[in-house]
């Protein structure tokens, strides 16, 4: 969106609109479940919400050059995406296994390029790009371990509070954390988890190769909190800011 033509201000608008009561209709909605040996969700609902914004626009239409990753389901080669429809690219290169559906494409069934290269470096290189700054939005092992003792205080925090309250709220409160523990455990977290665990070596490992890497990581927020846009926009804004003097230098080398 940003190779469009929306500016960094419109791109953070459009992001701020995603609440946390609308987040799940705009971007999957009901319409878009699917019988689960394919996946979860269709991926129909993301296509609408993206052409909304891109409509048909194709690579060649875009201000700046873009390369999409995906990957091939069955061989895990890695797809690059450089040309033709850019919302269709997008729809491949987010299919999580397991949850949103593999897209057909070519005689190649394609999942979420994350899974052999989240941190697509290799790629630029290839193209010949010379200044590469990387962002790496992977959680490493001691993010995980923070986040869980954050969710524990926060836990903590709520039942000393609901010990102040009526009878009738404190036991609805301990059938909500019964519901909660019981499904702790889903599919989605086991899947998205598990993914999130591995892709992080390799993005780390694809980081040494590009001049500046930038690592956004917030300890008290969820995979699936799409809709808490705002402070995901201020750790971004402070990690960059940590890295200004090292993008400033490379923007002013010669190539």
């Amino acid at each position: 969106m940003w190779a469009s033509v929306f500016d960094s201000d419109m791109l953070e608008k459009i992001a701020l609109g995603l609440d946390e009561k609308t987040t799940f209709f705009k971007l999957i909605g009901f319409r878009d479940l699917s019988l689960p040996h394919h996946g979860f969700f269709k991926g129909d609902q993301m296509t609408r919400f993206l052409r909304g914004y891109l409509e048909r626009k194709t690579f060649r239409m875009l201000n700046v050059p873009v390369k999409i990753v995906a990957t091939n389901l069955f061989t895990g080669e890695e797809v690059v995406f450089d040309e033709g429809d850019v919302v269709d690219a997008i729809r491949a290169s987010v299919s999580i296994p397991g949850i949103f559906r593999p897209v057909q494409w070519r005689k190649q069934y394609l999942i979420d390029g994350g899974v052999v290269d989240p941190l697509p470096v290799k790629v630029l290189n290839r193209y010949g790009v010379k200044k590469i700054i990387a962002v790496n939005v992977l959680s490493a092992a001691e993010h995980h371990v923070k986040r869980q003792a954050f969710y524990e205080s926060k836990k903590a925090q709520a039942d000393e509070a609901i010990k102040k309250k009526n009878w009738l709220i404190r036991a609805w409160y301990v059938f909500l954390g019964k519901i909660e523990k019981r499904f702790r455990t889903n599919i989605f977290n086991v899947l998205m988890n598990t993914i999130q665990f591995l892709e992080y070596g390799i993005a780390e490992s694809a980081s040494a190769s590009a001049d500046v890497v930038i690592h956004p990581i917030r300890t008290d927020g969820h995979w699936a909190e799409f809709y808490s846009v705002g402070k995901f926009i201020q750790r971004g804004e402070e990690k960059t800011v940590e890295k200004l003097a090292e993008i400033k230098r490379l923007v002013e080398e010669g190539v």
